[in-house]
């Protein structure tokens, strides 16, 4: 009958301490969710991470496309006298060797601006050695790390203060349970003293004493 008193009590001495763990850990993630102080924190450390993700992206390669596409249709143009130049040339030449493989050429009109012209670039440009990238990096990098130390420390304080006014209201709850057991202790004390007086089975002294332990319980 002991053995199974024993489990019971240690059994329920458990539940309690579970929830009571269980209650402390949503007040610290209420705690932590809700200050402003947190909040900031968070923010510079996703700020830094974000400077340290844009350092490491200077390294990679970065990859243009240009594309320009011309359609003249007038215009100014330039004139290219290939006839008069070649033509009485390529007569002769015709002439010399009795054949027309040398055909007559009119004035070429060329427009200033290409007609119907497609070009396209690809233009990629890497940092092969620079400094500044290398050095950069590793400032970002220790500004993270910082930032991560920083925000860590002001969640721990946070636990901590979390935690003290947990287990002091805790204490202050126990306290208050503990005061009203004893005053209903004293009271039913007071009771059974007075029932005995009545019976003749006590003194006077016995029932003027508890009767003065009830005042110091209740002015409290």
């Amino acid at each position: 009958m002991k053995i199974k008193l024993l489990i019971l009590l240690s059994l329920l001495f458990l539940s309690v301490a579970l929830k009571a763990q269980t209650r402390l850990a949503y007040y610290i993630q209420i705690g932590i969710d809700s200050n402003q102080s947190i909040k900031q924190q968070n923010f510079r450390l996703q700020k830094s991470i974000y400077a340290l993700q844009e350092a490491k992206s200077l390294f990679s390669p970065e990859i243009s496309f240009e594309a320009n596409y011309t359609k003249a249709a007038g215009g100014r143009t330039i004139d290219l006298p290939l006839g008069d130049l070649l033509n009485q040339t390529y007569s002769t030449l015709n002439q010399l060797t009795n054949s027309t493989r040398f055909p007559q050429l009119n004035t070429q009109h060329v427009l200033l601006n290409p007609d119907n012209y497609y070009d396209a670039k690809l233009h990629t440009v890497m940092p092969l050695l620079n400094a500044e990238l290398v050095y950069n990096k590793r400032i970002k990098a220790q500004q993270q790390d910082i930032q991560a130390l920083e925000t860590m420390v002001f969640k721990r304080e946070l636990v901590k203060e979390i935690k003290n006014a947990y287990y002091q209201y805790a204490m202050a709850c126990n306290a208050v349970q503990i005061y009203q057991s004893s005053l209903k202790l004293v009271l039913e004390n007071n009771r059974i003293n007075k029932a005995l007086f009545d019976n003749q089975k006590i003194n006077r002294t016995a029932v003027i004493r508890s009767e003065n332990e009830v005042p110091v319980f209740q002015a409290d």
